[in-house]
């Protein structure tokens, strides 16, 4: 069972003013835990198997990484981050 990073996204923030940057720098910095500005696999990796039963496999977080890694550096920036929550 897979789950994307854009819909675990959107679950995570099912506000009605996600558009708020006050709201979204919140969200990121829940994800960017070493606050160096970027949501890394290891990092995304301690949330989602935080918040779940199952240990995903590397290979699905490295493709939820590349799903909104515009810049194809491995990582997400926040300008990255913006762009998938405010697609929904």
């Amino acid at each position: 069972h897979q789950i994307s990073f854009t819909d675990f996204l959107a679950a995570m923030l099912e506000v009605k003013h996600t558009h708020q940057n006050s709201l979204c720098a919140a969200a990121f910095r829940i994800f960017d835990r070493d606050v160096d500005g970027y949501i890394t696999v290891n990092e995304l990796q301690v949330i989602l198997n935080h918040s779940s039963s199952s240990t995903l496999p590397a290979e699905v977080l490295l493709a939820m990484i590349a799903e909104v890694d515009t810049d194809r550096d491995g990582k997400i920036d926040y300008k990255e981050f913006l762009q998938i929550v405010r697609r929904k």
